[in-house]
């Protein structure tokens, strides 16, 4: 409680998500005009497109402007999503059950560590004692038809939507007296360069290319 009636928004910070708030403004504005004067496909994917932005706005104002508990709390939900629909989509046997609730317990775990900066048991609690518990768990329900997939695929689902995205609240105990901005100015600068890659390949596949290199992964 302490911590949270103690936190102080890095005046950097502040000025980056003015800024952000601003431009969203001002596209917002600009295609609710143009829809007035004429809608095409490409308008209305942008507006789609701005929309998914102010809801990630809102998002980023949580993880970098409220103390680092509520941006904590959002982070893991957002594992939880990512790591719901990435096992929706593998094909999971009936019989890997327990194993995707022991997957999904991990969250908690794992953030309690990030949050906390345990620091070494945070690098080795997926990658070592989670592979090897899932791995221990896939052999005891006596089914080996496709265990080795299942051994492969939802270890691998648990590093990329739990592990890596867990990174980023580390970056809340980054305290360099030469970086006033803090680890919410880091987090949020993660954020924005993701963001821009975003802008930059819906600009090009859209206006600019020609060819397209993966279509089968990204139609645009």
């Amino acid at each position: 409680m302490k911590q949270i009636l103690n936190y102080h928004i890095p005046k950097e910070v502040a000025y980056v998500i003015g800024v952000i708030f601003i431009v969203l403004i001002l596209c917002s504005i600009i295609f609710w005009l143009l829809s007035l004067k004429k809608k095409t496909t490409l308008l209305d994917e942008l507006i789609v497109r701005l929309n998914s932005w102010w809801k990630m706005f809102f998002g980023v104002v949580i993880v970098v402007v409220f103390p680092p508990i509520f941006g904590t709390i959002l982070i893991a939900y957002v594992s939880f999503v990512s790591l719901r629909e990435m096992f929706s989509i593998g094909r999971i046997r009936a019989s890997d059950r327990t194993a995707l609730f022991v997957a999904y317990f991990a969250i908690p775990i794992q953030y309690f560590l990030a949050y906390n900066y345990y620091y070494e048991q945070f690098l080795y609690f997926i990658p070592m004692v989670m592979f090897m518990t899932l791995a221990i768990i896939l052999v005891l329900t006596g089914q080996t038809t496709r265990i080795g997939r299942s051994m492969s695929i939802i270890p691998t689902m648990l590093m990329l939507t739990v592990y890596m995205l867990s990174h980023l609240v580390l970056l809340y105990h980054i305290k360099t007296p030469e970086f006033s901005a803090g680890g919410g100015g880091l987090i949020i600068f993660v954020l924005m360069i993701t963001a821009f890659n975003d802008v930059f390949q819906f600009t090009w596949g859209k206006l600019l290319g020609k060819h397209k290199i993966l279509p089968s992964v990204s139609p645009n």
